[in-house]
């Protein structure tokens, strides 16, 4: 389940600030499952059933958020794995067949009630392009949060091809803001911490790379 749109006030012209009013979905953010194989399980299903649908007519399309001029980040321990993924990035991913994507798919964007996914939110990246993408951001978020062992079970119940190079992408954005994202905290994971999920980011690429040969 998706929200949809009850009314649409794109310019401000009747509420005073551009607008968009939505129905409610039920549930919550659930990031302590007493059941961690099922939750991945379910967080999987999704994916598999929108990258499986029929590819919308859609005007917008894949952009990696990678910024210009990457540089390895002065906290980093390893500086010699980061010029390696920075040079691997730059000969490119796999082409593959375009598919509808979230976009940023992951667990603080999943509802559930009564142990099941309730709804999904926060479509306002939604764009067409390669399937490994929305995988790809989701296990990087799992593995900062619970381990890279919950990612690599995550991709067990995928059922599109994976190359692990994939990681790099969404690995290798936003480093210079990187830290704990607060949703994490709020719902619940508080042990999480700045050094935990920074090693947790470098152990991420360094698998990556392993992966390649690298």
């Amino acid at each position: 389940p998706t929200p949809e749109i009850v009314a649409l006030d794109p310019d401000g012209s009747q509420t005073g600030v551009p607008a968009v009013l939505m129905t409610l979905l039920p549930g919550t953010v659930e990031l302590r499952p007493d059941d961690l194989d099922r939750w991945l399980a379910a967080l999987a299903e999704p994916l598999n059933v929108l990258h499986a649908s029929p590819m919308p007519t859609f005007a917008w399309e894949y952009d990696p958020w990678i910024e210009h001029g990457l540089q390895t980040p002065e906290w980093a321990e390893c500086r010699d794995v980061w010029e390696k993924a920075f040079d691997l990035l730059a000969q490119g991913m796999p082409e593959e067949r375009p598919r509808f994507l979230h976009r940023d798919y992951h667990p603080t964007n999943i509802l559930w009630a009564d142990g099941a996914i309730s709804g999904i939110v926060d479509w306002v990246n939604a764009c067409v392009g390669p399937p490994s993408a929305d995988i790809a951001h989701c296990r990087l978020n799992l593995a900062l949060m619970y381990g890279y062992e919950a990612a690599e079970r995550f991709l067990g119940h995928v059922d599109d091809a994976y190359d692990p190079i994939w990681d790099l992408v969404p690995a290798l954005s936003g480093l210079e803001e990187f830290s704990v994202y607060t949703p994490w905290t709020d719902f619940g994971l508080q042990h999480l911490s700045e050094p935990l999920v920074r090693e947790r980011l470098e152990g991420f690429i360094v698998r990556s790379l392993a992966s390649q040969g690298a």
